[in-house]
């Protein structure tokens, strides 16, 4: 049985991760034809840096800390989930994330091009 979104943002949060958006992809999106929902994640502020601080990825002195901490979280909450994850990094291909991110509705472009999130 699909989880409700607020149940996969109490999820997130135990990771100092936050529901950024989600959205149903349209039926013609061939990259997304499987998929019944994208949910974009992203840090919970404030307090996100201080917990990431305190990670094995972080403090292990090896490259890619963030990267590293985010696939292993974002992998088991999309698994707990029943999902999968996607990442910005680790391409090519890469995803597009930043159309993901406008298509949710809840982020804009502003005016030198930086994504804004509400």
């Amino acid at each position: 049985m699909p989880l409700s979104l607020s149940e996969i943002e109490a999820r997130t949060i135990q990771d100092h991760l936050a529901v950024f958006g989600a959205f149903h992809p349209d039926a013609g999106d061939a990259l997304l034809s499987d998929i019944g929902t994208v949910i974009l994640v992203g840090p919970q502020e404030p307090g996100f840096w201080d917990y990431f601080q305190t990670t094995h990825e972080f403090n292990d002195g090896v490259s890619d800390p963030l990267d590293r901490w985010s696939k292993r979280v974002a992998s088991q909450i999309a698994e707990d989930c029943g999902g999968k994850a996607a990442f910005p990094f680790g391409g090519p291909p890469y995803q597009p994330f930043i159309a993901w991110a406008l298509k949710s509705g809840r982020a804009w472009q502003s005016p030198v091009g930086l994504l804004v999130h509400d």
